[in-house]
């Protein structure tokens, strides 16, 4: 194992995350599979790494109740199915940046995401590859901005500013996604945020 994604794990189980780590996509579906079996209702926070890695799919295959939005045709019905996603058993998102000092970096516009991060969710799971791992943060921040939100906004071809300069200039644009930046420090109450953490390059 590597020293940095050692080092991530030991501070976050200090911060009493449940944190665990795979080296391949399948044992990271034998353990969702375990969530899943405790777990009735889901729902899932915007995540490139769960598209790449098919893993969204397998938890609906898998999984009982979905609170989904994609097929919300309006707006105020996808607000609706959002707010309806603080109540599900359980969430899984991925983070735009893990810190090794044992912190999860995250950054939304609407703040649905986070918002089920801090509360509701019985449990929250986030899932994601190492590629994510900053050394503290700060860097965590700066990740956030300069990967995750830049590429996101070229990914729903947003006007803002990074899309055309390629890197965060503190915008405050009205197409930014840059609307609240979250810092998770621990987790409370303690082990309701789990972190799977396994080897490979996905999402943002």
């Amino acid at each position: 194992m590597d020293r940095i994604v050692e080092k991530t794990i030991i501070n976050l189980q200090k911060h009493y995350f449940e944190v665990y780590y795979y080296k391949t996509l399948e044992e990271v579906k034998e353990k969702i599979k375990e969530y899943l079996q405790i777990y009735q209702s889901f729902a899932f926070g915007g995540s490139t790494t769960l598209v790449q890695t098919k893993l969204k799919d397998f938890i609906i295959e898998n999984g009982g109740k979905y609170i989904e939005r994609e097929s919300q045709k309006g707006e105020l019905e996808k607000i609706e199915s959002e707010r309806a996603a603080l109540l599900c058993d359980i969430y899984f998102m991925s983070s735009n940046a893990i810190a090794s000092t044992g912190a999860l970096i995250n950054i939304d516009k609407r703040g649905n995401r986070v918002a089920s991060l801090i509360f509701g969710p019985k449990k929250v799971v986030i899932i994601a590859s190492t590629n994510k791992i900053t050394k503290d943060i700060d860097s965590g921040i700066e990740r956030a901005k300069n990967i995750a939100a830049y590429l996101n906004c070229k990914r729903f071809n947003l006007q803002t500013p990074c899309v055309y300069l390629n890197k965060c200039v503190d915008c405050e644009h009205p197409d930014s996604i840059c609307y609240t930046t979250v810092i998770t420090k621990m987790s409370f109450p303690h082990k309701r945020i789990s972190v799977i953490l396994f080897d490979g390059n996905y999402g943002f």
